[in-house]
């Protein structure tokens, strides 16, 4: 009798040990899922999920990565061979992003806009090109223009030209289409100002500046 009841002492503990595990398991996977949703979500899932809805509607032109939260616009889909003018097509897919970009969830971000080619080096247009880098450059310049103009201020917008330093896949002879590209990334204005803890000491009144 005595063992009996021990025995359903036990039971009693091992359900009560059993609910604390399961508990346990429970927030274990909810902080796993917090913590996967902070590393693949650079933005804020509103701005994410509209990205890739924007993405998704112009499939042949640009790509969404949540792992940074970069829009990935190709090349050869916004700009001819060579040259940094947009396409008349493009515009209508840097329109919606210029929406985006004024919208509510989306207006506290600074952008960056980078431009990438592949090893191929301007040929036709070297003379206003020289490089990849300027080509690279110049392609940057031209959609950061064109979504000012569409009404996002010029002040969140900044530019960068990688020229084919950055490549995504190794180049092949006679050009990779899947390096030429532009990318737009989103920051937080705190991320693109270092901090600093430097004073500036004060200059004595009577200071003389020695002779040169």
């Amino acid at each position: 009798e005595q063992a009996r009841d021990n025995l359903d002492a036990m039971e009693v503990e091992y359900t009560a040990v059993q609910g604390t595990v399961k508990e346990l398991a429970m927030n274990n996977e909810d902080l796993a899922i917090q913590l996967s949703e902070m590393e693949i979500n650079a933005l804020p899932g509103t701005v994410s999920r509209r990205l890739a809805a924007l993405a998704a509607a112009y499939p042949e032109a640009m790509t969404y990565d949540e792992q940074t939260g970069g829009l990935r616009f190709m090349s050869d889909f916004t700009f001819n061979s060579g040259q940094a003018v947009l396409k008349r097509d493009a515009g209508e897919g840097l329109g919606a992003l210029a929406d985006l970009l004024q919208s509510e969830e989306a207006d506290g971000f600074e952008i960056m806009v980078v431009g990438h080619t592949d090893d191929v080096q301007p040929s036709r247009s070297r003379a206003k090109y020289p490089t990849n880098l300027y080509l690279s450059a110049a392609r940057a310049i031209a959609v950061r223009d064109e979504l000012v103009r569409s009404g996002v201020g010029p002040g969140r917008l900044m530019i960068a030209g990688k020229g084919e330093f950055e490549p995504l896949v190794p180049n092949t002879p006679g050009g990779t289409a899947a390096n030429r590209r532009v990318e737009i990334y989103f920051y937080e204005p705190s991320d693109l100002v270092p901090e600093t803890d430097v004073e500036i000491a004060e200059v004595a009144e009577d200071y003389v500046e020695p002779m040169k």
